[in-house]
C-alpha cells in the first residue's frame, strides 16, 4: 500500500514538497504521519513547528508570501533542522525577491538532509534564483549532499533501532537499508531488492531513484511499534522515501514498487490514479527471477495469488465498474480494497499478457495531465474505447481455468501445492495466509514439515499431524539454491483465501 504526502515529515527522512502537500485530502489514506515511536525522531519544539508548517502552506497556496516569511521564520527558529520548513523558506523567499537569502536557505535544507533535488529543478517557486551561481554549485554538489544525508540516517536509524540490525548505504542503487535478522539476512534483502530494480527498470520504470529510499524490515515486536495501522503487512512513504515492511516476498516486491514507481513519476510532477499506483504494486507480488543480460531480473508470474478474487467477482457479476475504478480517488479506493486491488491488478496482468503494458504506461505519462484517471491512454494502448477494453478484460478473466487452492491439508497452509522438485512445490501463495506469513513465494519447494520428508499429498497429511487451527508447524524450504526454515500457523480449513491490501 502506498501512502499519499501530507504535510509534516515524520519519519527520519526529507522534506515533503509543497506542491505534495497542497495535493493531499482528507480522505487519502493515511501517511508518514501514521507512523509512531520508534522511527520519530521529533526536534526540540516539533509540535508548535508543525502548526507552524501547516500555517505557512496554507499562506503560500495563497501566494501571500510575506506573511508565509515569518511564520516559517518562527518555525526555523523552533526546529532549526527540519528541512521542509528550510526548503520552504527558500521557495518564499526567492518570490520575495530575496536571491542571496533563498540560497542561503536551500543550503541549510541540504545540510539539514533535504535530497529531493528532482523537485528543486522543477519548483516554480525557485525559478529567479536559478540563474546563480552559488544554486548552480549547490546542485552539482547533489551526490554530496545526499551521501551526507544518507550517513545521517543511518546513524538516525542505528539510535532507534539499535545495533541488533544489520544496517548499510548502497549507493549505486540509492537504497539504505535496516534490516532485523529475525526477519531477513541484508544480502539476502539487498540481492532481491537489485534484482527487482533491474527488472522493473528494463520492464516499465525509466527512470531510477534519485534522492535515496530507506528500506527498513523491522522485527515482529518493532513492526508493531512503528507501524500505528496494524493490518497492513507494509507501507510507502514518498513522503520520506522510506520503505517499512512486515516481510520479504510479495509485501516487499509490492511496496518496492511503489517506491521504483514514484521515483519514475516525480520528475514528470505526476501522482498517479489509485488504481494504477496499486495495480502495478499487486503486479509484481507474485514473481519469478529468470537470468538475462546484466544479470538475473525479477518478473510477474501470470498466476497472481489475487487473481482468482478478480475472477470470482466476474463470475458473479460484482466487479467494480471499470469507468468507476479509473476514477476512484485513494480514499475511495480503499473502501474495498479486497476487490479493487485483484482487480487492478488483473488489469495490469491482461494488459501485461497482450504485451500491452508497457505502451500502456508511457501512454498515461504523456496523456496525464489530459486525462489522470488513465482512460485514455488504455484506449491508446489496446485500440479500443474503455467499454470495449473492460469487456475483452472481463472475458480474459472468465476464461482463464480457475487455480484453486488445493484443499485438505494446503488450505491449512493457505497455499496451493504440487509434487515437484523433490518436495512439494509451492504454486500459488494466499496472501495473508499462513504461508505467506511464513515468507513462502511461489516456486518455493517445502521439503519436510516438523522434520519428516514430504514429496506428495500423501506424505504432506501425516507429517502435519492432526488438523488443528493455530498449531504452527516447522517447515524446511527451498528457494533456488539454498534452503531455509520457516514456521507456519496453520489456519482453519472454513477460512478461504481472500486478497487484501500490501
Amino acid at each position: 500500500m502506498t501512502r499519499f504526502a501530507k504535510v509534516i515529515p515524520i519519519l527520519i527522512a526529507c522534506a515533503v514538497s509543497v506542491r505534495a502537500a497542497a495535493q493531499a485530502t482528507d480522505e487519502a489514506p493515511p501517511d508518514a504521519a501514521d507512523v509512531a515511536g520508534e522511527l520519530a525522531a521529533p526536534s526540540r519544539g516539533s509540535a508548535s513547528a508543525a502548526e507552524l508548517t501547516r500555517r505557512a502552506i496554507r499562506l503560500i497556496h495563497d501566494r501571500d508570501w510575506k506573511r508565509a516569511e515569518a511564520v516559517l521564520n518562527e518555525a526555523v527558529a523552533l526546529a532549526p533542522e527540519e528541512s521542509i520548513n528550510l526548503y520552504n523558506l527558500a521557495c518564499v523567499r526567492a518570490q520575495l525577491g530575496q536571491s542571496d537569502a533563498a540560497v542561503d536557505a536551500l543550503e541549510r535544507a541540504a545540510a539539514a538532509g533535504f535530497t529531493d533535488f528532482v523537485l528543486l529543478r522543477r519548483d516554480p517557486d525557485l525559478a529567479p534564483v536559478r540563474g546563480l551561481a552559488r544554486y548552480k554549485a549547490l546542485v552539482e554538489k547533489k551526490d554530496e549532499w545526499q551521501r551526507r544525508s544518507a550517513e545521517r540516517l543511518m546513524a538516525k536509524l542505528r539510535d532507534r533501532l539499535g545495533e541488533g540490525y544489520a544496517y548499510d548505504i548502497d549507493a549505486d542503487h540509492k537504497l539504505i537499508y535496516a534490516a532485523s535478522p529475525e526477519i531477513t539476512t541484508l544480502a539476502g534483502l539487498k540481492d532481491a531488492l537489485q534484482t527487482q530494480w533491474r527488472g522493473q527498470r528494463r520492464e516499465l520504470f525509466a527512470t531510477g531513484p534519485d534522492a535515496y529510499v530507506t528500506v527498513v524490515v523491522p522485527s515482529a515486536a518493532d513492526y508493531h511499534r512503528i507501524m500505528r495501522y496494524h493490518n497492513v503487512g507494509g507501507a510507502y512513504f514518498d513522503a520520506t522515501k522510506t520503505l517499512v515492511a512486515q516481510r520479504s516476498g510479495g509485501v516487499m516486491r509490492h511496496e518496492f514498487t511503489h517506491a521504483l514507481h514514484a521515483a519514475d513519476r516525480e520528475p514528470l510532477g505526476q501522482e498517479h490514479a489509485a488504481w494504477v499506483v496499486e495495480g502495478l504494486g499487486v503486479l509484481y507480488e507474485s514473481a519469478e527471477i529468470e537470468s538475462a543480460e546484466g544479470g538475473d531480473v525479477l518478473v510477474p508470474l501470470a498466476d497472481n495469488a489475487r487473481l482468482p478474487a478478480a475472477a470470482a467477482a466476474a463470475r458473479r457479476r460484482g466487479l467494480v465498474p471499470l469507468s468507476t475504478m479509473l476514477a476512484m480517488t485513494p480514499g475511495e479506493f480503499m473502501k474495498r480494497p479486497n476487490l479493487t486491488y485483484a482487480q487492478a491488478g488483473s488489469v495490469m496482468l491482461y494488459l501485461r499478457d497482450r504485451g500491452l503494458l508497457r505502451n500502456f504506461y508511457e501512454a498515461y505519462k504523456r496523456t496525464y495531465d489530459a486525462d489522470p484517471t488513465g482512460g485514455r491512454a488504455l484506449e491508446q494502448a489496446s485500440g479500443m474505447d474503455v467499454p470495449a477494453f473492460e469487456a475483452a478484460w472481463t472475458k480474459w478473466l472468465l476464461d482463464r481455468p480457475p487455480a484453486p487452492f488445493a484443499g485438505g491439508a494446503a488450505l491449512f497452509l493457505g497455499a496451493q501445492l504440487a509434487p515437484a522438485g523433490g518436495g512439494m512445490t509451492v504454486v500459488l501463495v494466499a496472501p495473508n495466509g499462513p504461508a505467506a506469513v511464513a515468507g513462502l513465494e511461489p516456486r518455493d519447494v517445502i521439503l519436510s514439515v516438523n522434520g519428516r520428508p514430504v514429496k506428495d499429498y500423501a506424505s504432506l497429511r501425516p507429517a502435519l499431524g492432526a488438523y488443528a487451527p493455530g498449531k504452527t508447524v516447522a517447515l524446511r524450504v527451498r528457494r533456488g539454491g539454498k534452503e531455509f526454515d520457516a514456521d507456519a500457523k496453520l489456519q482453519n480449513i472454513s477460512s478461504a483465501p481472500t486478497a487484501a491490501p500490501q
